[in-house]
């Protein structure tokens, strides 16, 4: 009968090698004073646990491994179904530790970890404003492969009120660096039915900070925006090793499909490159479909996007836009087709290079170049338009005819 919705969880694991099978936890006591608890979903004070399960008690906590937490019922609590963090700074690999097959509902965010490798999959997450994100990872995981998989959320509930946040995300990747091992997010499912509050951000995926040897693979996951997504891939703050990769899936109903962004309005600002390969992409009504955004107010920064192998973007006023002067495209073998926007691809100040696209039934026009920016499509002798070349993140020049298949008038 311990009221405390900062701290303390109901189950608190202090060693290794434990497994927390079958429970129902529940941060709910009626014989505790409203006064002392968080607000729920129902608007009632009935969050008193700050998680489900925990590795001690906030901020005294311990190093664990070899954790497994499956086929729990946990509700009902102020912060984290589970919450499971470091005190060694991430130096130590935890590994060996799997989430399977829990229910979560009712409580800020779903699951939060720093620096363990796990494996987390086949979780329900409902009645949350953030679905689960795992943070500060800089050590491999020999002989174990970390994974979030077929997991079901739905969030942007935005409770309980006295945990302010400006923006949501479903599954949130952060601070994968140095050593990290590869980290693979697949089959996962994201919805947001509410409508997020004036002044706050809905995000289906992100990836911040994510370099070195780290890399993310989203693969064939689907964010259903329901129209209250504005964001539904996010990538800022990764460039090195095409660190970031979207593979399959859908992005539905999202106001901005993919972005890569140099300024972060919470982390500030930092190169972003993402590459997307075979995504679904659409949103009728929507603002973007593809962005590589390099605000203004970061000149010596990067923003640059992959788009290839038959994505398919349509229903918005742009389809693949590139914004700044440092922000690049390379936009190849789509063919599953650019349509059904105003503007098919929209180049403001940027550089893009374009081969062997469909840019049909475009309202407005299937290429549109604005200010400096810079199209390549190639030509006939193999030469290009302009001199696109480079390391990295940098475009390279064409060597093909470039050709796309646009109708008439841009339509």
């Amino acid at each position: 009968a311990i009221a405390d919705p900062e701290n303390t969880a109901i189950i608190s694991v202090v060693v290794p090698d434990v497994t927390v099978d079958g429970f129902v936890l529940d941060g709910f006591n009626p014989a505790l004073s409203p006064a002392d608890g968080y607000t729920n979903s129902a608007g009632q004070a009935g969050l008193f646990a700050s998680s489900g399960v925990q590795n001690g008690v906030y901020p005294n906590l311990s190093n664990v491994s070899n954790l497994t937490i499956q086929n729990n019922i946990i509700r009902n609590v102020s912060y984290d179904g589970i919450y499971l963090d470091r005190t060694d700074f991430f130096t130590t690999p935890s590994t060996g530790n799997y989430i399977l097959n829990n229910e979560f509902d009712d409580m800020w965010e779903g699951l939060q970890t720093y620096g363990l490798h796990s494996v987390i999959a086949n979780n329900t997450i409902t009645n949350v404003s953030r679905g689960m994100s795992l943070h500060g990872t800089i050590t491999d995981s020999p002989g174990f492969t970390p994974a979030i998989t077929n997991n079901s959320l739905i969030i942007g509930e935005w409770w309980p009120s006295e945990i302010n946040r400006l923006r949501t995300i479903g599954i949130w990747i952060n601070y994968r660096r140095a050593n990290a091992a590869p980290l693979w997010v697949a089959d996962n499912t994201v919805e947001s039915p509410v409508p997020a509050p004036p002044g706050t951000t809905i995000r289906g995926l992100e990836a911040l900070t994510v370099d070195g040897n780290g890399t993310v693979t989203f693969a064939n996951n689907t964010v259903k925006g329901d129209n209250n997504c504005q964001q539904g891939i996010y990538a800022t703050a990764c460039w090195s090793n095409n660190a970031v990769r979207v593979l399959g899936g859908s992005v539905l109903n999202a106001q901005i499909g993919v972005v890569a962004e140099t300024k972060d309005p919470d982390w500030g600002t930092a190169d972003a490159f993402i590459t997307i390969s075979n995504v679904s992409i659409q949103t009728p009504g929507g603002i973007t479909g593809v962005l590589a955004h390099q605000d203004s107010s970061t000149p010596s920064n990067r923003a640059r996007v992959n788009v290839s192998d038959n994505c398919s973007v349509t229903g918005f006023t742009i389809g693949i836009g590139v914004q700044g002067t440092n922000a690049t495209a390379s936009i190849v073998n789509n063919l599953g087709s650019i349509t059904g926007n105003l503007y098919g691809i929209d180049v403001g100040d940027g550089k893009a290079l374009l081969e062997n696209n469909t840019l049909t039934n475009n309202l407005g026009a299937g290429l549109r170049v604005r200010g400096i920016g810079i199209v390549d499509a190639g030509d006939c002798t193999g030469g290009n338009v302009h001199r696109l070349h480079g390391p990295g993140g940098q475009l390279r020049a064409a060597h093909r005819t470039g050709r796309q298949h646009v109708g008439r008038d841009g339509r």
